[in-house]
Order: structure tokens, then C-alpha cells, then sequence
């Protein structure tokens, strides 16, 4: 199973790739416990990761063959609750990566697989890929992050309609709603998660960390509150070393060399 996942680094962008192109990148909880076990060999000096599947789709999430198996055989609670426990471990890893990471989506990504795309903090989407819910015509509530994602673009009404219709939600609608930052060719999307990665790479690790937990905490917050949370999460900040680099070469106009003190 550690074949189906592998990491690589080319010029300090590392990238994870879901290897099972056959059924479509689907997870079940060993590949995706393979996944979290390559994720954490995440060498020092990397600047940015990319998250990507091979093959004809991302991810279309729930190993369908597997969860047939499972209630033949009595284990369907064993067998998805395992599964569970890995997507929410690699969503919350993704989150917590001290790099920018990008979603490569080249084909579809569907039920868990959405939750992986937007669990990164960038998305570069194939000209014909869709996110679709999935999870409703399976007789399942959503899993790995993917209400709190598409209630936040899309808005609770449309999201819970997209859900309960398993609408398919296009590139150029991901791309409208904030779910993509950019819309590639078919067949270039790989290439233009590597130039994206590359010009977010680098980022102020303790910064980038604390925007993402502000960005979460955000619909959760008064005005007053988050003014709140913005102060006491900066003030930290000022006096690091990140932060002197950053005006240095804001004023130097040349690329800052973050090293996350």
C-alpha cells in the first residue's frame, strides 16, 4: 500500500501524490493511513506542498468496492470508522503544515476527495474537473470538512442544496466561488500547481499558521471578537525574526528569507 502514495521534492516544492489511478485515487483507511505516514516524512527546507492524484481523477473519494465488501461481511462500522479517523487526521495535517500547500485537481473530485482539495489552502482546477458532494446518494452526511467548506463558499442554502441534489459544481463555478484559484487546461494542471506553489512558497511559517486559525475562527466571531483574536494572535508576531526580514526586504525589494523565528 505505501506504493499508492509517494512524495517527492523538485526545486523545494514537494508533492504528494495519491497513486491508485485504477479506482480512481477511491480511499479506504490503509491508503490514506499510508498517506499521513508519507506526509509526515516532509523534509526540512521545503517551501510549498502540492497535493495531487494521478491518473483520470483527484479523488472520488470512498473506496465504493471496499464498502460493499464491508457490509457483506458485517464490517461496514469497523471498516468506514477507521476510514473516518484517517481523513480527519490528514485534513487536520493538511491544515497544520507550516508550508502553503496547493491542490493539483486534475478530473474529478467527489465526496472525500472535496474535503482533501479544500482541506489545502490553494486549489488549481482542470478546465473540465467538478467537485461533486457525493455523500447524500450514498446515504451519508458529509465527512472531511466538506460542509464546513461548501457552507462557507457556497453559502448554507446552496450548499445544502448541492448536497442534497449531488449537483456537480464545475471548474468555472469553483473558480467564481473562491473553491479555485485558478483554472487550468486539462492536462496542464499539474504544471500550473507547480507555478503557483512556487510563488507562495516560503511563507512566514508562524504567520501563515495564525492566519489560517484566525480565517477558521472568523464565522464564529463577533466584530469586537475578532479584533480581539487579530491582536492577541500579531502581537506575538512583532518581535520575531520573520517580521524584521519581511520589512528588510519589503524596503530591499527582493524576496524575504523566512527561516519561522
Amino acid at each position: 500500500m505505501a506504493t499508492d502514495v509517494d512524495l517527492t521534492v523538485e526545486d523545494g516544492i514537494a508533492w504528494l501524490t495519491m497513486r491508485r489511478p485504477g479506482s480512481r485515487n477511491a480511499v479506504e483507511a490503509a491508503f490514506m493511513e499510508a498517506a499521513i505516514d508519507t506526509l509526515d516524512k516532509l523534509p526540512d527546507g521545503v517551501g510549498a506542498l502540492v497535493l495531487a492524484g494521478e491518473g483520470p481523477a483527484f479523488c472520488v473519494g470512498v473506496d465504493l468496492q471496499m464498502t460493499r465488501d464491508a457490509i457483506s461481511n458485517g464490517q461496514i462500522e469497523e471498516k468506514l470508522v477507521r476510514l473516518l479517523s484517517a481523513m480527519h487526521t490528514i485534513t487536520r495535517k493538511l491544515r497544520a503544515l507550516p508550508v502553503p500547500t496547493v491542490a493539483a485537481v486534475e478530473g474529478a473530485a467527489a465526496g472525500a476527495g472535496v474535503g482533501l482539495a479544500c482541506a489545502c489552502d490553494l486549489r488549481v482546477v482542470g478546465a473540465s474537473t467538478a467537485f461533486v458532494p457525493g455523500f447524500q446518494a450514498l446515504g451519508l452526511s458529509p465527512d472531511s470538512g466538506t460542509s464546513f467548506h461548501l457552507s462557507r463558499a457556497l453559502g448554507s442554502p446552496v450548499a445544502i442544496a448541492a448536497f442534497l441534489r449531488n449537483r456537480r459544481i464545475t471548474a468555472d463555478e469553483l473558480l467564481a466561488r473562491g473553491l479555485a484559484d485558478e483554472v487550468a487546461p486539462d492536462g496542464q494542471v499539474w504544471a500550473a500547481a507547480q507555478r503557483l506553489a512556487a510563488e507562495v512558497a516560503g511563507a512566514s511559517p508562524a504567520a501563515l499558521l495564525a492566519t489560517r486559525r484566525l480565517m477558521d475562527a472568523a464565522s464564529t466571531h463577533s466584530f469586537d471578537e475578532h479584533l480581539d483574536a487579530e491582536e492577541a494572535t500579531i502581537r506575538p508576531l512583532l518581535t520575531t525574526a520573520d517580521v524584521a526580514e519581511g520589512v528588510a526586504a519589503f524596503l530591499e525589494r527582493r524576496r524575504p528569507n523566512f527561516q519561522g523565528a
